[in-house]
């Protein structure tokens, strides 16, 4: 890489129906600003599908030029590469393998695409229907914590649930056979059962 990346600054701008958000980045290297810019993407594709994403990158040399890339209607996957395309070119990486570790390594987001979102009137929905909605969708077949469940719904419906409304939602779900449980108080797991309903 070329000495003078320290120079190079970075705006990320999302629009998303839910508003817009933005990040700026200077004086990383290639691989920090990866890390940043993957991190941001998790966070806005945990409940979006698609989003309209603008990139612009400034580089100082002997000059100062800017360029920008503008990403409309964009899934997760063409995103990544395609952002990931344009730091490459903007940080002058000749050397592939230098890009394998960071652009070929997943990064799913960590509760997936919440598109089921859009088929319920959230306003209308109870704590109690919401942690079910968050155990149908976003864990089909896993063993998941109370402590990520909790983390988990605030991301996604954008509200705070306390440990022990969650707690007790769990166990009434379990009480009607819905939910598995497993390991001691502090480390327990649930588990929804195929076919569960609120």
């Amino acid at each position: 890489m070329n000495s003078y990346e320290e120079y190079i600054l970075i705006n990320l701008e999302a629009e998303d129906r839910f508003g817009s958000s933005s990040i700026t980045l200077e004086g990383l290297d290639y691989g920090d600003a990866w890390e940043e810019i993957k991190n941001h993407l998790k966070f806005l594709y945990q409940t979006e599908r698609f989003v309209d994403i603008t990139l612009s990158i400034k580089i100082k040399e002997e000059t100062t030029k800017t360029i920008q890339r503008k990403l409309k209607n964009v899934g997760y996957s063409k995103a990544k590469d395609a952002i990931a395309g344009f730091l490459k070119y903007a940080y002058r990486i000749e050397d592939e393998t230098l890009l394998l570790p960071a652009i070929e390594s997943p990064i799913e987001p960590i509760f997936g695409e919440s598109s089921w979102l859009s088929n319920y009137d959230l306003e209308n929905l109870t704590q109690k229907e919401k942690v079910f909605l968050l155990l149908k969708y976003n864990h089909p077949g896993h063993w998941v914590k109370s402590q990520e469940l909790q983390k988990e719904y605030k991301i996604v419906y954008g509200e705070q649930i306390k440990l022990s409304s969650l707690s007790t939602y769990l166990a009434r779900f379990y009480e009607k056979g819905s939910l598995e449980r497993r390991g001691s108080r502090a480390q327990r797991e649930y588990l929804l059962k195929a076919a569960s309903s609120f």
